[in-house]
């Protein structure tokens, strides 16, 4: 739906509403592509995000400190936690 959305000519009024944030699968394109031209995503439900687990390396190889990493997203989200760091503790 927001990938016909985005491509109309005058979507600034346009206010989708979806029952949570796990009704939405959008990639970053399209969902931005909305937004730019003036159109409204809301969720009713808001999420209690009570941590976020990462993993520091990309399926490429390339990888971060783990520590580091977690450190700089609990600055700024909720407590963060390498799975694999913590389980080989």
């Amino acid at each position: 739906m927001l990938e016909y959305l985005r491509v109309q000519p005058e979507i600034k009024d346009v206010c989708l509403v979806v029952k949570d944030f796990t009704k939405i699968f959008v990639s970053p394109i399209v969902l931005g592509g909305f937004m730019l031209k003036g159109g409204r995503l809301m969720v009713v439900k808001r999420p209690n995000l009570l941590a976020i687990s990462i993993n520091p390396v990309s399926p490429s190889g390339f990888a971060v400190e783990s520590e580091r990493l977690c450190h700089a997203l609990q600055e700024v989200v909720v407590p963060v936690f390498d799975v694999l760091a913590k389980a080989s503790l």
